[in-house]
């Protein structure tokens, strides 16, 4: 399972900074955070749609049916109903979705209806070709129309809604990609300046130290025998959750045969040194928790990081690349709220949750 690769990512830690911020952006933050497909895409990517989280300690249903209206476009429940779940599947947030969460969600909403209206009013949405064009690719990613239709219908949206999502993402990137982001560059002495105040906390991705339990997939297995191989782990993670033994159920059912022995011990990793989604989800987790069913080439796989512990510093030459990404999309983010604070001056916002 081990693989090595050349990658060499950096955690930035001090009190005032989120951890990991140097090595990649929140999937809610920047552009990321105002654009509405992602999900989308992601359901009608080939390999159906995520898992819904547990149910909302608040219930959709009890929301108003219009939660906010932007220069009189409203915004749904439903719709927000969609933001909030979408918020929690990127952050693997397990917890019910409270009052706090739907606010938070409706204010990522209100920010994306004004950057659309204004993106539209300065000429940036697509043309009619290109968005059938693009509405065409995904299908295309599908075996049939009618497969196209189920992952919709298991997304609740039509494929109007997904055409116009499509419309307003295309719409806002361009004007923020026009009047934003080109706009940003990070400077040296920035750089340098920041690596100063934090260069005893700007280290190498934390080292993890992983058990794990593996079915093995054939390759060219059918997807019958994908299935039982799926249902037998599922059934051994809900016997861990239940408070079975890790260790245990790994030396009775593991079939790799090189850590299922030891408990599903692998010792210390570091990135890099693993197959990437098993490498991706690893680095997902904290301490003692229990990874979702993870599939890579070898078959199905439960994580879980018995213990983390700090990368080792590293130099200005080593991180200064990353810096001046992290640095960039700081800057982005942070000009992109100053531009949809300035589009809600201006607007007729009312919130009604």
């Amino acid at each position: 399972m081990r693989r090595m690769r050349e990658s060499r990512l950096i955690h930035i830690s001090p009190s005032d900074e989120p951890r990991g911020a140097a090595s990649q952006s929140s999937p809610n933050s920047g552009l990321a955070r105002i654009l509405t497909t992602g999900f989308l895409l992601a359901a009608c990517g080939g390999q159906g749609p995520s898992p819904q989280p547990e149910s909302p300690g608040l219930d959709a249903a009890a929301l108003p049916a219009v939660v906010a209206s932007v220069d009189g476009q409203t915004i749904t429940r439903e719709e927000l109903a969609r933001r909030v779940g979408t918020n929690r599947e990127q952050t693997s947030e397990v917890q019910k979705a409270d009052l706090a969460d739907y606010r938070e969600a409706l204010q990522d909403l209100i920010d994306t209806e004004l950057l659309y209206q204004e993106s539209r009013a300065r000429g940036y949405g697509p043309a009619e070709e290109e968005l059938n064009q693009r509405l065409a690719t995904i299908r295309n990613r599908f075996s049939s129309q009618e497969a196209f239709q189920q992952a919709l219908a298991q997304q609740g949206i039509t494929a109007a809604e997904m055409r116009q999502a499509l419309d307003r993402d295309l719409s806002i990137k361009r004007y923020l990609e026009k009047e934003v982001i080109s706009k940003v560059s990070v400077r040296e002495d920035e750089m340098l300046q920041y690596f100063e105040t934090y260069k005893d906390q700007i280290r190498g991705d934390d080292e993890l130290q992983l058990r794990h339990i593996l079915i093995r997939v054939p390759p060219g297995a059918s997807e019958e025998a994908r299935g039982r191989a799926r249902d037998k782990l599922e059934g051994i993670r809900k016997e861990i959750l239940g408070g079975g033994d890790f260790a245990d159920l790994a030396r009775e059912y593991s079939q790799d045969p090189g850590s299922a022995a030891t408990g599903g011990e692998l010792g210390w990793i570091s990135r890099g040194l693993m197959v990437a989604p098993f490498e991706q989800a690893a680095y997902a987790l904290q301490e003692k928790e229990l990874s979702p069913i993870v599939e890579t080439q070898f078959g199905f796989h439960l994580i879980q990081v018995t213990e983390r512990r700090p990368g080792p510093l590293v130099s200005y030459q080593d991180a200064k690349q990353q810096l001046e990404q992290f640095l960039r999309e700081r800057q982005i983010e942070e000009q992109i709220g100053a531009k949809a604070a300035q589009l809600r001056e201006r607007a007729k916002v009312e919130v009604f949750i």
